[in-house]
Formats: C-alpha cells, sequence, structure tokens
C-alpha cells in the first residue's frame, strides 16, 4: 500500500491512493473509505477528510487500515484547525486503542 499523489500526465489522472491484491468486503470497503479521506486531505479538503477517516474508525474499528485512519483524523484536523489539541487528542487515542500498530510507534513520543 502507499500513500502519495500521482499525477500521469500523459493518461490524464492523479492517484492518490493504491492497495494491492484480493481483500474481502470487510477490508475492501474500510481501504476505498480511507482512499477517499486521503484525496480529500490532499486537496486540502480538510472537514472531508476528517469526516472520512472517523467513519473507518467509527465503521469498521477492527480493519487493518482503522489504526492509520486515526493518525490521519488527527492530521486532517490539525491541518483544518491548526489545533494541536486536535492532533494530539487523536494521536493518544490511537496509542490507546491501537497500542500494538506501527502507526502508535510512530506517536509514541506523544504524552
Amino acid at each position: 500500500m502507499k500513500c502519495e499523489h500521482i499525477e500521469n500526465v500523459k493518461y490524464g489522472f492523479s492517484e492518490y491512493y493504491r492497495f494491492n491484491g484480493f481483500l474481502p468486503p470487510d477490508e475492501f470497503i474500510p481501504q476505498l473509505q480511507f482512499g477517499l479521506g486521503f484525496m480529500s486531505l490532499e486537496k486540502q479538503d480538510y472537514k472531508s477528510a476528517s469526516s472520512l477517516f472517523k467513519s473507518v474508525v467509527d465503521k469498521y474499528p477492527r480493519s487493518a487500515i482503522a489504526p492509520e485512519s486515526q493518525y490521519w483524523i488527527g492530521v486532517s484536523e490539525y491541518k483544518g484547525t491548526h489545533n494541536v489539541d486536535a492532533l494530539l487528542n487523536a494521536w493518544r487515542m490511537l496509542k490507546k486503542d491501537y497500542p500494538n500498530s506501527i502507526w502508535a510507534k510512530k506517536v509514541s513520543y506523544v504524552k
């Protein structure tokens, strides 16, 4: 999986998120919602991004993408409001709800 914005000038489209391989519906749907959230984030629609990431965490808390979604909730809320507390609170929740995820390790310095 990768999260990056790729411009394809030759074919005239932008790619914002990609995952490869088969996923069952309970993993596929949250991946799609995450991708829409990441696209909104890249387009600087922070309110929509936050809403989509929250939807993943709320509806699919046990999905593989949920910890990453919780991480990006904090980023999108910070970018939309410049409220550091929103960022830190989202990351504290990440550490609490997904302590063994790689995403919790990325924010392990947050108290």
